[in-house]
């Protein structure tokens, strides 16, 4: 029964990779989608917070924390799927008491332990990047990064004291002074 269930398990982790490969695009797109949001809401509440709270910022706060959940949420449960999985089957293995067993079943019970050691379980897209929760993470710090980069570029950039686009009134000074 022991070798069924090896069986089953490598026929488990065949079937959470393959599952990967095929919703590669699709949850890729999304991870993406849901990166973008993020960065965009977050940085359109930042970039008008000088201006104070509005309506506006009601609703992109909403968006910003649904899409952070829903990121979450994907990236948690994949993790799950894959690695909480991997180690309760490890840790229910383990405490299987050998000693009153023959010594066939000791070693399929080894081999079980070596096969769930050796197979991957990890939902990959694409053989790219796996979805798990260091995912989520390193969205997070790269959204982080470009926020700093993009609240960086929007100080330094010059205000116009007139209300006009700062690039054409420097070209139209340019042209009618001479």
């Amino acid at each position: 029964m022991v070798a069924e269930y090896r069986a089953m398990w490598m026929l488990l982790a065949k079937i959470t990779r393959n599952v990967g490969m095929a919703s590669c695009f699709q949850v890729t797109f999304l991870n993406l989608y849901l990166f973008l949001i993020i960065t965009l809401t977050v940085y359109g509440l930042l970039s008008q917070i000088q201006e104070g709270l509005g309506i506006k910022d009601v609703g992109l706060t909403i968006t910003a924390v649904l899409a952070i959940i829903l990121l979450y949420f994907i990236c948690d449960e994949a993790h799950y799927a894959s690695n909480c999985v991997k180690v309760l089957f490890q840790k229910k293995l383990l405490l299987v008491e050998l000693s009153w067993m023959n010594e066939d079943a000791q070693q399929e019970i080894q081999m079980f332990l070596r096969a769930t050691e050796m197979s991957e379980t990890n939902i990959s897209l694409g053989g790219f990047f796996d979805v798990n929760r260091g995912l989520f993470k390193s969205l997070l710090a790269t959204m982080v990064t470009y926020l700093v980069v993009l609240l960086q570029f929007q100080i330094s950039l010059p205000e116009s004291d007139s209300g006009e686009d700062f690039g054409l009134s420097t070209i139209a000074s340019i042209f009618f002074t001479t």
